[in-house]
């Protein structure tokens, strides 16, 4: 990947390995529909496969299309606004 022109070092197995332990759990799944909590459970398999197509990402450019797509729902939040500006919901943030 490039930023400003240079490019970035490519991510490293343990920064894949601690942003696999750091995901949380208990939230939606992705559009593979694969719970974080399965991610975590994999170990080293799913972290190697993980950098590996992290990895390739970085040098080719290509995204998955699934790595590309979300979902934002909105949900209402009674509340007293603190502005005019304010809209009456939240956004919660759903990758899908």
């Amino acid at each position: 990947m490039k930023l400003d022109g240079e490019r970035e070092p490519t991510p490293t197995y343990e920064e894949v390995e601690k942003a696999l332990e750091l995901m949380r759990t208990g939230k939606a799944e992705g559009p593979d529909e694969i719970p974080a909590e399965l991610l975590k459970l994999g170990g080293e398999t799913v972290t190697m496969a993980m950098h590996k197509m992290i990895t390739y990402v970085w040098k080719t450019g290509i995204w998955p299309d699934d790595w590309t797509q979300s979902t934002f729902v909105p949900s209402f939040i009674e509340r007293r606004p603190d502005s005019l500006r304010q809209l009456p919901y939240d956004i919660l943030y759903i990758t899908r």
